[in-house]
């Protein structure tokens, strides 16, 4: 009997640190369960004098908290896993918005053959190779370090992108104010400068690129167009309107919006008139003319019938006068 009882209380005690290290895990199943229950009718037995069921069922009871244990481990690495993928695939949605598979197409290829590898691993139940596979996406592939050089791309792009707008409308405004024809050198200055940014724009050589069209700013600078403007205003000064009964010339130099409740005036359709360009894409000269008319100088569809714009003269024209709803009746 003594022999009995020492080797139930061995049985016993492994049982309870199964039941120990199932409790620190936080975890339960269904061989813990029934590792128990063969605990508890091993133990009745005992109390009973049957001791030879008492250690088979304390030895059932063994069998099963081992299972119970090896299901907990596998359980817990299972968690763990699942942990690791969420990782993996935040790292992966953070790298793609910004622009990884454009700036850096071969680490993209190898973080997505990590994920890959790490889902079948996951699916195959084989959760430490899985999670190995997917920490090593945030961990040796798409790292901190590469996400910075992204942000570092991004902004430079984003920054290509404001001054390139920014240099195109210099360009515009002063094409209205005919720096082609009173400072050829720096009119040509500023296009040579545009075209090769804009060259370094599409090769994404952003750096480069947003530093080409920011020196257009410093090409054709404020005092610039402040002269371009005071020329402009001298040559328009210069030329005399005709009287009301005097016949207007061929070519006006200015023009008032009607009120055409079939056909809106627009800049679009001014400049496609024939005596005025018979071209709707120069409607920009008259725009950039005639925006500090408008009661939202950035915004050109807002014209009002009555207005009187000024209408550049093109390479050859002579312009005068004023070509007025009336004189279409």
């Amino acid at each position: 009997m003594k022999i009995y009882k020492r080797l139930f209380i061995g049985v016993l005690t492994f049982l309870l640190i199964g039941g120990m290290l199932s409790a620190q895990n936080l975890l339960d199943n269904e061989e813990f369960r029934r590792a128990r229950e063969l605990q508890q009718q091993a133990q009745e037995a005992f109390d009973a004098g049957e001791y030879e069921r008492s250690i088979e069922l304390s030895e059932e009871a063994e069998v099963a908290s081992i299972r119970g244990r090896e299901l907990a481990e596998q359980r817990r690495d299972g968690f763990r896993a699942a942990n690791a993928r969420t990782i993996a695939r935040d790292r992966l949605s953070t790298a793609e918005s910004l622009n990884i598979r454009n700036e850096f197409p071969d680490i993209w290829d190898e973080a997505q053959a990590a994920y890959d590898q790490g889902q079948e691993q996951y699916d195959s139940e084989r959760f430490i190779e899985a999670r190995s596979s997917f920490l090593s996406v945030r961990d040796e592939i798409i790292t901190d370090e590469v996400l910075g050089q992204l942000r570092r791309i991004g902004g430079l792009r984003i920054e290509a992108a404001e001054a390139r707008g920014l240099a195109r409308t210099r360009l515009n405004r002063a094409e209205t104010l005919d720096i082609e024809r009173e400072f050829p050198d720096i009119y040509d200055e500023a296009l040579a400068a545009f075209e090769s940014a804009d060259g370094a724009y599409d090769n994404e050589q952003w750096q480069e690129s947003r530093d080409g069209f920011r020196s257009i700013l410093d090409i054709i600078d404020a005092d610039m167009l402040a002269e371009l403007q005071e020329r402009q205003r001298a040559r328009e000064a210069a030329v005399q309107e005709p009287d009301e009964e005097e016949e207007v010339a061929d070519l006006p130099g200015f023009y008032i919006v009607r009120r055409i409740p079939e056909r809106r005036d627009s800049f679009w359709r001014i400049a496609e008139y024939e005596f005025i360009y018979d071209n709707p894409w120069e409607w920009q000269r008259i725009y950039e003319a005639n925006r500090d008319l408008l009661q939202d100088p950035d915004n050109p569809d807002l014209i009002q019938p009555g207005m009187r714009f000024r209408i550049p003269p093109l390479e050859g024209e002579t312009r005068s006068g004023t070509w007025n709803p009336d004189d279409a009746r």
